[in-house]
């Protein structure tokens, strides 16, 4: 082990569930070129070799800043590995992986924990069948696991949570890239271009088959895939985005329930009224009346 190898296991703390995510391990290690791997040291429950392979509890990162080697898994088979990739270790999956001799590899992991990372993973955010992802922004996420691993390391008050925090944003970068998981579909960016149009037109947005036109797509694939993605229908969407508006111009302006339902796009007052109860269980005018003086 080089001087610049280490790691860390983290105790389970009470606290951890309140915040939702909590770092159960993290640490870094350099192979060498034909040296053998992995690195000793690490308790049973963690160590594993080539031969045997290990099953987890937790749920790891590991992500390969230099050199190549090769991952391996019982649902995904082998994979290739190079730097810029992040490898994902599931819970109760066995696996193994390992440098090429030939380059050896500088590996960051880090374990994560807690009920946002069992959601994610129990709602197929990820897929046990793709554990090998190429990062779109390697740079970005080597700075990220850089400063997880510090907070890891260190003592001051509130950086086990920062560290949480920082490894629920690596969790997002990995969701978004392409092939990630079962959710993970083509049309993602298309989806995520769809929402940043209705948002910015919001009074006045163009009719949904238009804007499928527009992002270049037939609206029967635009329409599958945005509920997919979204879990709403695109007209359900614009809706629920616009009475939200209108929900925080009641509790932060005075402006009457006429000038409401123009800056958000309703014909009348009456037809933003009924919607709103329709959403939110009762009429914008006792909304506003049950607010707390300003």
């Amino acid at each position: 082990m080089s001087s610049s190898d280490w790691f860390r296991y983290l105790p389970h703390l009470p606290d951890d569930d309140l915040w939702g995510i909590a770092v159960s391990g993290a640490g870094q290690a350099r192979a060498g070129k034909n040296r053998p791997y992995p690195p000793l040291g690490h308790p049973a429950d963690h160590a594993f070799d080539w031969q045997t392979g290990r099953v987890l509890h937790g749920f790891q990162i590991v992500f390969i800043a230099e050199g190549r080697g090769r991952f391996e898994s019982r649902q995904a088979g082998v994979h290739p590995v190079a730097a810029g990739d992040a490898l994902l270790v599931f819970p109760s999956v066995w696996h193994r992986y390992q440098p090429d001799p030939t380059t050896g590899w500088f590996e960051r992991w880090v374990e994560l924990d807690g009920p946002s990372v069992r959601r994610l993973l129990g709602a197929g955010v990820f897929d046990a069948a793709r554990p090998v992802l190429a990062l779109r922004d390697p740079l970005r996420f080597s700075r990220l696991m850089d400063e997880l691993l510090e907070l890891v390391q260190s003592a001051e008050p509130g950086a086990r949570e920062q560290a949480g925090a920082v490894g629920h944003l690596l969790l997002a970068l990995l969701q978004a890239l392409p092939g990630a998981g079962k959710r993970a579909s083509p049309g993602a960016g298309m989806v995520a271009a769809a929402e940043r149009l209705l948002a910015e037109k919001i009074e006045d947005p163009v009719p949904i088959p238009d804007l499928a036109r527009q992002i270049g797509v037939s609206y029967s694939y635009f329409r599958r895939e945005f509920k997919a993605r979204t879990g709403l229908s695109p007209k359900r969407y614009l809706q629920r985005m616009r009475l939200e508006r209108a929900r925080r111009l009641l509790g932060s302006t005075v402006d009457s329930l006429d000038q409401i339902a123009e800056r958000v796009g309703f014909s009348s007052a009456f037809h933003l009224s009924a919607e709103f109860k329709r959403e939110f269980g009762m009429p914008p005018r006792d909304w506003r009346r049950q607010l707390p003086p300003s």
